[in-house]
């Protein structure tokens, strides 16, 4: 199973060190995720990771830095799909992949243009408590076996929760609040990871 981890939304003391550690592990891509950064801001954290990461990096703010940095992707909120439009051409050109946010079932059927879609949340979540999900989950495992992209279940995800995630039809697993909500974030990613690459 894939793994997408993705940042803090807020900035955290040492984080491109704590990135770069936690980018010492294969198995994984990461998604810069800072809503309230500048474009400096995030230029500036890009750059002080190594650039032999970029291909494993995904970027949730300006698309231009993406293209910059030849990053692996971009990712385009649920409220930034018009944007993504002017950006599209020029991001597939580069080679960069596109990605979303989904919260109903419904949606994902309609959506395209892109190669991968967050959906959220699966499960309870962990870093927004009360944060829980409201669709039938039948309606959303039979659409999930029939796209022509991969999904990524969001929301509650942990360890122990991936084989869930495979047999509802998802390729992959974006991980938050498992990761940064852990005693040691290092050793949790080992375990998702040990676990994700189970059969």
């Amino acid at each position: 199973m894939k793994l997408l981890v993705l940042s803090q939304p807020e900035w955290i003391d040492g984080e491109s060190e704590i990135l770069s550690h936690l980018l010492s592990l294969p198995g994984f891509e990461l998604l810069l995720r800072k809503p309230e950064a500048s474009e400096a801001q995030q230029s500036a954290l890009i750059e002080a990771l190594d650039p032999k990461h970029y291909p494993r990096l995904w970027l949730r703010g300006a698309p231009i830095l993406t293209l910059e940095y030849g990053l692996a992707g971009h990712h385009f909120p649920q409220n930034q799909r018009p944007q993504a439009v002017c950006w599209r051409r020029r991001l597939r050109k580069a080679g960069c992949r596109l990605s979303t946010g989904v919260h109903d079932p419904r949606e994902l059927v309609q959506l395209e243009g892109y190669d991968r879609a967050l959906f959220s949340p699966v499960f309870d979540s962990i870093s927004k408590p009360g944060h829980r999900p409201n669709y039938k989950p039948a309606e959303l495992e039979a659409g999930l076996r029939k796209l022509p992209f991969e999904v990524f279940g969001m929301g509650g995800v942990r360890a122990d929760k991936l084989g869930q995630l495979k047999s509802k039809g998802f390729k992959g697993a974006a991980i938050l609040g498992a990761l940064w909500e852990a005693t040691d974030a290092f050793e949790a990613l080992k375990q998702i990871i040990k676990q994700a690459q189970t059969p």
